[in-house]
C-alpha cells in the first residue's frame, strides 16, 4: 500500500489527490486519501482538483 511505501522510504510528506466526491459518497466508499490521512505516519497533503476540471472516471 502507498502508506507502507512512504514509511519504508521515510518520506516526510505524502501527497494524494481527491476525486471530489460528496460527503454521502465518501461515507459509503472508503477513499485512498481518507485511508492515508488516518494511517500515514508522515504528514499528508490532499489536493483537490479545480472545480472546472472534468473528472476522469476509471
Amino acid at each position: 500500500m502507498l502508506v507502507d511505501y512512504t514509511d519504508e522510504v521515510k518520506a516526510s510528506l505524502l501527497v494524494v489527490g481527491t476525486r471530489g466526491r460528496g460527503e454521502f459518497a465518501s461515507l459509503i466508499l472508503s477513499s485512498t486519501s481518507h485511508r492515508a490521512i488516518h494511517l500515514a505516519r508522515s504528514d499528508v497533503l490532499v489536493v483537490k482538483a479545480p472545480a472546472d476540471q472534468e473528472r476522469i472516471e476509471g
